[in-house]
């Protein structure tokens, strides 16, 4: 960490207080409108989630009635119950964004907490927009001075680890805190960090985001009432960076807050399918293969091989799935629901579908490997690829995909969003007018008050 550096919380906290966003691009407004649709879509159908269902029966023990909206139900409670709900609902299913740079998942992170005091304060949704933006800024400005991969690689959950940061980062911009509370909110979130990725696969990982939210939510609040940390903490010898970076180089903190917008400039992708975005390049392999197996008639399957890139499978933990959360984690599964079933969908997660004789019959058939070149088509690749190799009556089928679908560089349409909203709502079986809905969320960006939802009726 360079000494002549300027002091990094101060810095933050000055970005976080006085960016404007005079002459901000029309299509930043679009973009984050676009990641609350998609959140509302992953939170809608994480309605009947079992994991979701115990967070909720705990939290209403001590959930009283108030202003803000839990998404998955209709419910009117308090910013921090509303917050710690929704941040665990968004990610139940592992359906929400993706961030390549951060290593997870921005706006379950972010939307949550943010929507929370917007909703309980009556702030428009410029500034829930502004506020996001920020805290996707900051989001990537730590991810880059970690950097996150070697913070991954000890155990980190970043969506919950870095989300932390981001969140309160973005809620001191929405609730207008000043420069030097807002070090200090910065501070009181460097002793909020939690997560551990050995909890993929089960319901704690989701509930990273909703103890992230919470925190934040508890970080600028306290702050905001004059609660004191050490404001110098991110960059001090047991501060944040320090505990939870590996050759942390603050420099690229700064570098990257130089360029503000970082929603537009590194992107977000969003989910096609529900379950960690490191298969999302097989699952749309074993799609396609699958269509050429049953066109071709190869019949029964003799071996599988699938290749990516060096440190690809750190995720995908669970090899011999037998619940649907470890499904989502299984690289093996993917591919075996993908050729089977030629489809991977919401009802792809659920235990049963998992736990079928022929599927486990093929996951035990699937030979994960990782190479830095790739075994079919050009050496190089950018982020990430994925090649599957299938061996069906004795002849060999091969794909490679290496930008999966709803990538930021192959983009879901808006359509396609809308259509991923509306087959929550009907797959959480809500009752709700799912189209009013829709109208009423794509709106949030640009409504004067966020003061709830019409046609959320539990």
């Amino acid at each position: 960490m360079s000494q002549t550096l300027p002091p990094t919380t101060q810095r933050v906290a000055r970005y976080i207080a006085s960016t404007s966003f005079a002459g901000a691009p029309p299509a930043l407004e679009r973009e984050v409108g676009r990641a609350i649709v998609d959140l509302f879509a992953a939170t809608i159908a994480a309605r009947n989630d079992e994991g979701f269902a115990i967070l909720r029966s705990v939290v209403a023990e001590d959930m009283k009635p108030g202003p803000c909206t839990v998404i998955a139900t209709g419910e009117k409670t308090t910013p921090s119950s509303a917050a710690l709900l929704n941040g665990g609902g968004g990610h139940a299913l592992d359906y929400d964004d993706v961030s390549d740079t951060l290593y997870g998942h921005p706006t379950v992170a972010l939307i949550p907490p943010l929507l929370a005091v917007a909703e309980s304060r009556g702030l428009s949704g410029r500034d829930v927009v502004e506020a996001y933006s920020i805290g996707f800024d900051v989001a990537i400005a730590i991810s880059l001075a970690l950097p996150v991969g070697p913070h991954f690689d000890r155990g980190w959950h970043a969506t919950a680890s870095i989300g932390v940061m981001a969140a309160t980062a973005a809620l001191c911009r929405l609730m207008r805190l000043p420069e030097e509370r807002t070090r200090h909110a910065l501070g009181i979130a460097g002793s909020n960090v939690g997560s551990s990725r050995q909890n993929f696969g089960t319901m704690t990982k989701p509930l990273h985001p909703g103890m992230s939210s919470h925190a934040a939510l508890l970080s600028a609040r306290l702050a905001e009432r004059g609660f004191t940390a050490d404001p110098d903490q991110w960059e001090k010898p047991l501060g944040y960076f320090a505990t939870f970076g590996v050759d942390s180089d603050l420099a690229r903190l700064h570098e990257s807050l130089e360029s503000p917008h970082a929603l537009l400039r590194d992107g977000l992708s969003f989910k096609k399918f529900p379950c960690c975005y490191n298969t999302h390049r097989t699952a749309d392999a074993a799609l396609a293969l699958g269509a050429r197996l049953r066109e071709a008639g190869a019949g029964d399957i003799e071996s599988v091989a699938v290749t990516i890139q060096p440190t690809g499978l750190r995720p995908l933990i669970h090899h011999r799935p037998t619940t649907g959360l470890q499904g989502k984690f299984s690289i093996e599964y993917v591919i075996a629901a993908g050729l089977l079933d030629g489809k991977i969908a919401l009802r792809s997660f659920e235990d049963a579908a998992v736990q079928r004789p022929a599927v486990q019959a093929l996951v035990r058939k699937v030979e994960p490997r990782e190479s830095a070149t790739p075994p079919i088509g050009a050496p190089d690749w950018d982020f990430a690829y994925s090649v599957l190799d299938v061996r069906a009556g004795g002849q060999l089928y091969r794909e490679r995909v290496d930008v999966p679908r709803g990538d930021c560089r192959n983009p879901l349409g808006d359509d396609e969003l809308d259509q991923k909203f509306l087959q929550a709502v009907d797959y959480a079986g809500t009752g709700w007018n799912g189209a009013a809905l829709l109208r009423e969320v794509r709106a949030i960006a640009s409504r004067p008050r966020l003061d709830g939802f019409a046609h959320l009726v539990a």
